[in-house]
C-alpha cells in the first residue's frame, strides 16, 4: 500500500489545514515580531514568510505544467528564487500577510485544475528531482508545516506542529528521514517514537546504529535541523550523532 503522502486525496487535506495553521500563526504575530529572528540561521519570520508565499506560486507553475504539458519551471535560477524572497521579506507586515494569503489561493486553484491523468504527469521539482504531480499537495503539506514551525511563534514549533492530521508527523519522518538517511555522511541512526508506531533508519544498515528515543515532534524537528534535542536520548547515553543538513 502507498504512503498517505503519495495520495492526493489525503495530502490535499493536509496542505488545507497546513495553510490555515501558517496563516493564523502569522496573523497572530505583531507587526514588529514578523522582523524577529526564525529557526532558519539567517532568516527573518518575514524571510520565511516569503519563502512560503513564494513556493504557493512555484508549485502553481508545476500544476499547470502538469494541466497543460507546457514545460513551466519552480523557478527561473536559484538565485532568482533567493532575490525574489528577499525582496519579499522586505513587504510591509500587512502587504506581506496578504502576499502569503493570496499566493495559497491562487496554488489551491491550480491544484483544483489537476484532474485524471494530469496527476501522473511528470514534473521537475526542487533540487531538480522528477516527480508526478500527485505529489505536489505533499510538497506544499511538508512547506507549510514545517515553515510554521520555523516561524517559532509564542509556543514554540512544537506547538505549531501540535493537532495536526492523524499521520502527519509519521509522514513527514519518513520522508525527512529517507532525504537525510541516503547522505553519503549519514551515520548509521535508528529512530523510535515514544508516541507515534513504527521506526525510522537513516544511513547505512549497521549493527551498531545508534538508537534515539523520544516524541515523535522532536524527533522531526532534530532530524530537520531545527531542534531543540531536549526529550531526545541515546539508548547508550551517549551524545545524539551529528546528522547531515536535511534541505
Amino acid at each position: 500500500m502507498a504512503a498517505p503522502r503519495h495520495d492526493p486525496a489525503t495530502t490535499r487535506a493536509w496542505e488545507v489545514a497546513g495553510t490555515q495553521r501558517l496563516l493564523a500563526l502569522v496573523d497572530a504575530l505583531g507587526d514588529d515580531a514578523l522582523g524577529g529572528a526564525s529557526l532558519l540561521p539567517g532568516w527573518r519570520r518575514s524571510h520565511v514568510v516569503a519563502h512560503v508565499a513564494r513556493n504557493a506560486e512555484a508549485l502553481a507553475r508545476l500544476a499547470t505544467w502538469a494541466r497543460t504539458g507546457v514545460e513551466t519551471p519552480m523557478y527561473a535560477s536559484r538565485e532568482a528564487r533567493d532575490g525574489d524572497i528577499e525582496r519579499s521579506s522586505q513587504q510591509s507586515p500587512a502587504a506581506l500577510r496578504a502576499d502569503l494569503r493570496g499566493t495559497a489561493a491562487v496554488l489551491e486553484d491550480a491544484l483544483d485544475g489537476l484532474v485524471g491523468e494530469a496527476w501522473d504527469a511528470r514534473v521537475v521539482a526542487g533540487q531538480g528531482r522528477e516527480v508526478r504531480a500527485a505529489m505536489l499537495p505533499w510538497l506544499r503539506t511538508r512547506e507549510v508545516w514545517l515553515h510554521a514551525a520555523d516561524l517559532d511563534a509564542p509556543g514554540g514549533p512544537e506547538a505549531a506542529l501540535a493537532g495536526g492530521p492523524p499521520r502527519l508527523l509519521h509522514e513527514l519522518l519518513s520522508d525527512v528521514t529517507r532525504t537525510v538517511g541516503r547522505a553519503e555522511a549519514c551515520p548509521p541512526v535508528r529512530l523510535e517514537a515514544d508516541d507515534e508506531p513504527g521506526a525510522w533508519s537513516l544511513g547505512p544498515d549497521a549493527p551498531d546504529a545508534v538508537l534515539v528515543r523520544g516524541r515523535a515532534v522532536r524527533l522531526l524537528l532534530w532530524v530537520s535541523g531545527r531542534g531543540p534535542t531536549t526529550g531526545l536520548a541515546t539508548a547508550t547515553g551517549a551524545p545524539l550523532p551529528v546528522l547531515p543538513r536535511w534541505l
